[in-house]
């Protein structure tokens, strides 16, 4: 297997990802306010953080890997069914955990927080 020259492959890494750097912006920004908010409501920081890992997590992972096979399976000499086949496989993956990320950060936002007990 030939080694992809990263001047040949960036440019596709950029439109894939540039597009994104807004969502990446409110990820972060949601991962440091969770980590504000840990003293106050812990069991909802927790699972924010995990969630808005996830988002950015999964979407730098997948738009790399896209972009890679954007780049890379053309000269596999694979058929065009077979390009189908894989990009619907990383979709449905990416899908998945980013519903993941989503079922986790509903739970943040509406979950109950566990009574605290206090200790005197």
């Amino acid at each position: 297997m030939e080694t992809l020259p990263l001047t040949e492959l960036l440019p596709v890494l950029l439109a894939y990802l540039g597009p994104q750097v807004p969502l990446y912006v409110v990820w972060v920004v949601g991962i440091v306010l969770a980590f504000g908010r840990r003293g106050e409501r812990p069991r909802a920081a927790r699972l924010a953080i995990v969630a808005f890992a996830t988002f950015l997590a999964s979407s730098l992972f997948f738009g790399c890997l896209q972009s890679y096979l954007v780049f890379s399976l053309p000269r596999g000499g694979l058929e065009p069914q077979q390009y189908g086949l894989i990009f619907g496989v990383v979709g449905l993956a990416a899908t998945l955990l980013h519903t993941a990320g989503w079922v986790v950060l509903l739970l943040a936002l509406f979950g109950r927080e566990p009574e605290r007990t206090s200790v005197e």
